[in-house]
């Protein structure tokens, strides 16, 4: 017990480390009142719907982004519990949190190697998930990348079922990047697929019954959705290799051995997953460096395919990852936009001004 309590205190410590040294070197931006009243920047221009949602998770309005509509989960959880708006927005952040120490533990788990696991942690916290989330407000991406990483390394069924029930009702991404998930879990686990096939299938039903029953009723926001991307195509498609390049930086070289390794075993299923992937999220969406983190699970299965490649070595090279992602220049990438992410740690200390804008917020939503 004593060294479990050990490892776990360990692995807080290094969680808490990567995330001062992420913070430090790429702030994220200042929130004011003014800026959150303008509904021009993406970084907040969702959190007042948001705000009404958790008041009342059935709230619908022409206006409202199509986005919103269907990632219920958060806002009635929190309408249960009766959080108030600024902990509601506050939540992501948490969540943030709660990724990186999973990814941590997972890294620990298959390593053994402290400098490794430091070194996997700033990698992630240097990726465009954390940036989002402690970045922009009302982005609940880590809770869905939290059931990816449970559907690619948990054991139980029951967990995958579970996940699987939960996971689109944060994000629809969650089934955009459920095929390399599953082709990740079946390739670390010598082919085993037979055995998701239920649990998988009677966690999607609801989620996947409810959109279909909507689509018959003839619910506009798929369409509405679509039509809007159809429009922006010829401007964003140009910034894709930007985007998806800024979602992981070095991180990509862990990625990109895990889809190597995959693509060894199984060549035509790792074509139909990414094709689906990142063929879905370039049709649907065009906040690309915040739809890269789809691959996160890569992440995490890169780290372990190098350590069993070159065990003895492998620190060293998640070394060099980590000090070129805190030194690499970093943005998000939105339609045509580049928002660079810069360093200012002197604005996070201003809680003052987050306590202000998130009461902005609260204010705001009816």
């Amino acid at each position: 017990m004593l060294a479990n309590l050990r490892c776990w205190s360990a692995i807080g410590g290094i969680t808490v480390l990567a995330i001062l040294l992420s913070l430090v070197r790429y702030t994220p931006p200042r929130l004011t009142p003014e800026v959150v009243d303008n509904p021009q920047i993406v970084q907040t221009s969702r959190a007042v719907w948001l705000a009404r949602q958790l008041r009342d998770p059935a709230v619908q309005a022409p206006e409202m982004p199509n986005a919103l509509r269907w990632r219920l989960l958060p806002p009635v959880v929190g309408h249960a519990l009766g959080l108030s708006v600024p902990v509601f927005l506050l939540l992501p952040a948490a969540g943030a949190v709660l990724l990186l120490g999973v990814t941590t533990r997972l890294a620990q788990r298959v390593t053994q190697s402290w400098p490794a696991v430091f070194f996997t942690a700033i990698i992630a916290a240097t990726s465009s998930a954390f940036f989002v989330a402690t970045g922009w407000l009302a982005q609940f991406d880590a809770f869905y990348l939290l059931a990816l990483l449970g559907v690619a390394f948990a054991e139980r069924a029951l967990v995958i079922g579970l996940l699987c029930a939960l996971g689109p009702w944060c994000d629809e991404r969650f089934l955009l990047a459920l095929p390399v998930c599953l082709l990740v879990r079946g390739v670390r686990r010598g082919g085993i697929y037979r055995d998701m096939i239920w649990p998988v299938a009677l966690g999607l039903l609801p989620y996947l019954a409810c959109r279909g029953w909507a689509v018959l009723r003839h619910e506009p926001s798929v369409a509405a959705q679509l039509r809007m991307q159809q429009e922006g195509y010829g401007r964003y498609l140009s910034q894709e290799l930007l985007g998806w390049w800024m979602g992981f930086r070095a991180g990509w070289v862990l990625v990109l051995s895990a889809l190597v390794a995959l693509w060894r075993e199984q060549r035509l299923l790792t074509i139909l997953a990414l094709v689906a992937g990142i063929g879905g999220t370039t049709l649907l969406a065009w906040d690309v460096s915040r739809s890269a983190a789809i691959l996160w699970p890569c992440l995490v299965y890169g780290t372990w395919r190098l350590h069993q490649a070159w065990p003895v070595q492998a620190w060293k090279i998640l070394g060099v990852l980590a000090l070129l992602n805190l030194l690499l220049p970093a943005c998000h990438v939105v339609d045509t936009m580049q928002i660079p992410i810069r360093s200012h740690p002197a604005t996070l200390l201003d809680v003052q001004a987050l306590r202000d804008a998130l009461e902005q917020v609260a204010r705001a939503a009816p």
